[in-house]
């Protein structure tokens, strides 16, 4: 896989994340049973401040330019300083985000074994799942 093409495939997923304090990127990862949730990826870092003190969050997709402003009451986020991770879980449908999971293109028949556990020559980039 190129590099055109992997930005071409991954830039549906992603979203900018802006707090008070700063900002970074997200991507879409999951999606609730219903599709009513959606959760975003990202940096423990991006979102601790505004996790911590209830402050607002606005999530800008990429794609699209579509921007949804979040209230504390508005989502739910998961942090997990040790790994600097975190989620951010909200209602879909407000950023005109993929109906696919990240997850999903892991089996998608466009991506090769190789683009999808790493090459040979590369052991240390292969998925477990290969």
């Amino acid at each position: 896989m190129n590099w055109n093409y992997a930005s071409q495939v991954v830039t549906p997923y992603l979203v900018r994340v802006e707090t008070p304090e700063g900002s970074g990127t997200g991507f879409l990862f999951g999606y609730n049973a219903d599709k009513g949730l959606c959760a975003i990826g990202t940096a423990a870092h991006v979102v601790n401040h505004a996790f911590r003190w209830r402050q607002p969050i606005s999530l800008i997709h990429h794609a699209s330019g579509a921007e949804l402003f979040l209230t504390h009451e508005e989502r739910i986020i998961d942090i997990d300083i040790r790994h600097d991770a975190a989620s951010i879980v909200l209602p879909a449908g407000g950023l005109d985000l993929p109906p696919r999971n990240w997850t999903d293109l892991t089996a998608s028949p466009l991506l090769t074994v190789e683009d999808r556990c790493g090459r040979a020559s590369s052991p240390k980039s292969r998925s477990s799942r290969c």
